[in-house]
């Protein structure tokens, strides 16, 4: 059976690949490291019978996908320390510790903006599909331009001036809509994708934040729509993909939610989430730019 949903995202590494045997100018970027890009690219997920997109030609850590989202929109503050706790390193490269801040922190970013006590847009979203099932105005939005990352400052300074440590990869990031069978659809928009290291667990993330919306309407998740702007590889990731392009995928694992999780906020331990028949390739170490 052939995977849909891995094979968009594997056609988008083919036309980076492509373009490099083609034209082999490397990019600048913020890292030093240099890139290989293509602009405005789309990807549709199917998320219907609670399939979710994780990618199965390389293995991918999906537990620390379900810790990263538990921390940023269930716990929704920009404290560390839960990643610490259980050994999670996703953020490592970038967290600060210091006397301030000695449990850690990435600053004013994601989570603390989305679920901002004086305006919890997760919240106004599901209330306001609940009440209004045809509403245009289902969004949230992680990108707050008062938060925006001096990128001539270290990420210490960033944080101690309020800011995050880096500006969010993701924009008007989610708009949520319920479709004519009562069925939740899903758009998300980023504006930078480090293909090969942080798509494959983006994509994942929000297919499981898409299903856990689903659960708190009371109906389920039917697709998701994947927008990204800039979408590259590092210089030093290329052989890598080559690899992840020899391998045949395998067909696309499902998730299940404890019955106990009717809205979001019910959720409180991510071992109420199980990812199902998940069959993969090994692992690929790929380099990350920080």
């Amino acid at each position: 059976m052939i995977n849909y949903n891995e094979q968009q995202y594997l056609n988008i590494l083919q036309e980076l690949v492509d373009k490099i045997n083609s034209t082999p100018e490397i990019r600048k970027d913020r890292t030093g490291v240099g890139t290989v890009s293509v602009f405005g690219r789309t990807m549709e997920f199917d998320l219907s019978d609670m399939k979710v997109p994780l990618l199965t030609t390389k293995k991918v850590p999906y537990q620390r996908v379900l810790e990263e989202l538990f921390w940023m929109f269930r716990l929704g503050n920009p404290d560390t320390s839960y990643l610490d706790n259980n050994n999670n390193t996703i953020w490592k490269s970038w967290t600060v510790y210091n006397d301030t801040y000695p449990q850690g922190t990435i600053g004013k970013m994601y989570g603390q903006i989305l679920r901002d006590p004086e305006c919890d847009q997760l919240r106004y979203v599901t209330d306001l599909l609940k009440k209004n099932p045809t509403s245009r105005r289902a969004v949230i939005s992680v990108f707050d331009p008062k938060a925006v990352a001096d990128e001539s400052k270290t990420f210490e300074e960033n944080v101690m001036n309020g800011k995050g440590v880096l500006n969010p990869c993701h924009l008007n990031f989610g708009q949520f809509y319920i479709n004519d069978d009562n069925e939740l659809e899903s758009m998300f928009v980023q504006r930078s994708a480090d293909t090969p290291v942080g798509l494959p667990f983006n994509i994942m993330f929000y297919g499981v934040f898409s299903h856990l919306i689903a659960r708190s309407l009371g109906i389920q998740a039917k697709r998701m729509v994947y927008i990204v702007a800039d979408t590259h590889i590092y210089s030093n990731q290329i052989e890598g993909v080559r690899e992840q392009l020899s391998r045949v995928p395998y067909e696309c694992p499902t998730i299940s939610i404890d019955e106990n999780i009717k809205d979001f906020d019910d959720w409180n331990d991510v071992s109420q989430i199980t990812i199902n028949n998940y069959q993969h390739h090994s692992f690929i170490k790929f380099p990350v730019a920080v």
